[in-house]
């Protein structure tokens, strides 16, 4: 199984030529490619949207759990930074990634905050 989140044509077609027979490739868009009997792969499309309304009941139900799994500690919210200076502040987080500065941590720029 291949799950492509970015399912674009190119990297459908990557993911695509990775599947072994009777494989599964996952899409969160459309899919561009062609399903072949032969070899029995097939894709699937997912979308995760509270919006849609046959996933109402299950995000309702989702969300409570959510709420009670954070205040617990039993999920946590990623590692994050807030870069300075807006988008001007990606120069520097780049420069520290280059040096091997930023491990498991999500660097954040706040585009309003540009000088």
């Amino acid at each position: 199984m291949v799950f492509d989140t970015i399912s674009l044509q190119n990297t459908q077609t990557v993911g695509w030529g990775s599947l072994v027979q009777n494989g599964i490739l996952v899409l969160t868009l459309p899919a561009s490619v062609k399903e072949d009997e032969g070899k029995g792969r097939k894709t699937v499309f997912t979308i995760g949207s509270p919006h849609l309304p046959h996933n109402h009941e299950l995000f309702r139900n989702s969300w409570a759990m959510v709420e009670k799994w954070l205040s617990k500690g039993i999920i946590q919210p990623n590692d994050h930074e807030i870069l300075p200076n807006g988008l001007e502040g990606i120069i520097g987080g780049l420069e520290m990634m280059r040096m091997g500065q930023v491990s498991g941590t999500k660097l954040v720029a706040h585009p309003q905050e540009t000088q």
